[in-house]
């Protein structure tokens, strides 16, 4: 059982990595600004050139912020932080 576990999680990620490399191949071409996310990660695994370009922000500098700071504005930052937090524990949804 437990190799059974381990085989799977090995093609998910491998299945996980090649649909990402698929999707950035196609998202370097696109105008628009976009990212990936895992979802219990804080860092973006994939950020577009758009993405770059509308920051006016280095791939370094944009690689090791948390995603929040990408995308929230500091004001709203507390607030998204708490809706966040609360959907991760409870594992549901806010709705404003």
């Amino acid at each position: 059982m437990n190799n059974e576990l381990s085989e799977l999680l090995a093609r998910t990620l491998r299945a996980n990595r090649e649909a990402l490399l698929r999707y950035s191949v196609l998202l370097d071409l696109c105008p628009l600004p976009a990212f990936f996310l895992e979802f219990n990660s804080k860092i973006p695994v994939y950020i577009n050139p758009a993405y770059c370009e509308l920051t006016g922000r280095t791939l370094n500098e944009l690689q090791t912020q948390n995603w929040l700071q990408l995308v929230i504005h500091p004001e709203d930052l507390p607030g998204v932080v708490a809706a966040w937090n609360k959907f991760d524990k409870d594992k549901t949804f806010y709705v404003h």
